[in-house]
């Protein structure tokens, strides 16, 4: 018995031996491709970056399939979406992203290809489908701060659809649960009142833009058109002087694109203060 265990044991050492190689040529061959394959990922992002789309799109394509589930495979799908929008070929990029919300959905990339998507209706003009997907993303990814890039995006089309009460719906969520864009919110909001002919709520909403976001670059921006809308509101309201005053803002802004509207604006404006009293003044018309 004793000279069987003897002579086993160079038998179970080779085993051994074996295992041990056959082990280490797994890893090291996982580790050459994981090399391999990060390596043509850093590649690929240098080429996107360098405006090299079509080589970066194959290079890109190249990582996925190396290696389907790898770590690097989300986020190639995304920029294989990123290079046919910048490319200009918007359904390519449109099926790009669609693939990594379906392949890749538990991924950090999901929810933004997913608001990529609402981005790319949007531009094509497919205003129904653009709300479904953004929806979407607000149903499946509800803690994102994509979401509420959806739910604004959304708004500005129920705005454009005049479904005031959707769109001043959106908004406020946005202005309580986004911080980020919270002040574009604000002046969506505005817009959806005012095109409501609610003028008392819709000057307020401008106001609370003015004064609630001092330090935002989009009121900032905004400025010349936010006193031409709260001159246009005084206006529907017979506040003349208010609006007059308004109007006088946006002359005074350095912002010259509601220059021609203002002026004529206070123009009419003067000439209903010169007038005797008559009938109240009809609503000015949406520009």
């Amino acid at each position: 018995m004793a000279k069987g265990r003897v002579k086993g044991i160079p038998l179970l050492v080779s085993v051994l031996v074996i295992a041990v190689l056959a082990i280490s040529v797994y890893i090291w061959g996982k580790q050459y491709i994981g090399s391999r394959v990060e390596k043509d990922f850093y590649l690929a992002k240098s080429l996107f970056k360098e405006g090299k789309y079509g080589e970066a799109v194959n290079k890109f394509d190249k990582v996925i399939k190396s290696n389907p589930q790898g770590t690097f495979a989300p986020e190639s799908q995304y920029h294989i979406g990123s290079a046919y929008k910048n490319l200009k070929m918007l359904e390519e990029a449109r099926q790009a992203y669609s693939l990594l919300t379906s392949q890749y959905a538990a991924s950090e990339w999901a929810d933004d290809a997913q608001l990529e998507i609402g981005y790319i209706l949007i531009a094509q003009e497919k205003f129904d489908l653009a709300l479904r997907e953004l929806q979407k993303l607000s149903e499946e990814h509800p803690s994102s701060e994509e979401t509420g890039k959806a739910l604004y995006e959304a708004g500005k089309i129920y705005l454009s659809q005049k479904k005031y009460s959707q769109a001043l719906q959106n908004f406020q969520a946005v202005i309580e649960g986004y911080a980020k864009i919270a002040d574009k919110a604000q002046l969506g909001k505005a817009d959806s009142l005012r095109a409501r002919e609610e003028w008392i709520k819709a000057i307020e909403a401008y106001l609370n833009a003015l004064n609630h976001y001092p330090q935002s670059k989009i009121v900032e921006e905004m400025k010349g058109e936010i006193f031409y809308n709260l001159g246009l509101c005084h206006y529907n309201l017979g506040d003349y002087k208010s609006a007059i005053q308004e109007f006088d803002k946006v002359l005074a802004h350095p912002d010259r694109r509601k220059d021609e509207e203002a002026l004529s604006m206070k123009e009419a404006t003067e000439e209903k203060m010169a007038a005797p009293p008559s009938s109240p003044s009809q609503p000015v018309p949406e520009k």
